[in-house]
């Protein structure tokens, strides 16, 4: 069997000095990709965000019932935006829990106008179109959906691959559901 100390002690200085100048390479390689190039730049960004952020994030698109105990929920933009044409997203839940009705174009945004495109139980398609490219402030409400629970129990809708087309390109959103009673 080998004896590694042996052989340590019988190595000469210029392979310790080789093996270190190697380590320092390395060192220095990482070194440099990790802070002066883009990924490494991102893989950091990436780093911090996922241990440090304090701040709750918000997604892009919500739904929340308009008021306990009410067979309403509002379809809100939870970030401002700018120049969007359409609204596109689909709206999911449990159809044995929940049944959708109309969905309402809202009062306080101008100009639109609230295309169903498909509606099978639990499932609907809804595109929110505007006349003219429009600026949305965060917390508007785009559209309004009336449903009726089947059951006594809380139910659950969601909102599935929202995505806005503004005049600079097509967006895919961030979206959060909500429980309604």
């Amino acid at each position: 069997m080998k004896d590694i100390f042996q052989e340590f002690k019988q190595a000469t200085l210029r392979k310790h000095l080789a093996i270190g100048a190697t380590a320092f390479a390395f060192a220095l390689g990482v070194n440099v990709f990790l802070f002066n190039t883009d990924i490494g730049v991102k893989m950091q960004a990436s780093a911090i965000e996922a241990v440090g952020t304090k701040a709750p994030v918000t997604a892009d698109m919500s739904i929340s019932q308009s008021l306990p105990g009410t067979d309403r929920a509002n379809i809100r933009l939870d970030r401002s935006m700018q120049k969007v044409k359409e609204i596109e997203l689909t709206i999911i839940a449990n159809p044995d829990a929940i049944a959708f009705g109309e969905v309402d174009k809202a009062l306080a945004i101008p100009s639109q106008d609230t295309v169903v495109t498909s509606n099978i139980p639990g499932v609907t398609l809804v595109k929110v179109l505007f006349a003219q490219p429009t600026d949305i402030p965060a917390g508007s409400i785009v559209a309004t959906l009336a449903f009726k629970l089947k059951k006594e129990a809380p139910a659950v809708i969601n909102i599935s691959a929202p995505r806005a087309t503004t005049t600079d390109g097509v967006y895919e959103l961030t979206s959060k559901g909500t429980q309604v009673q």
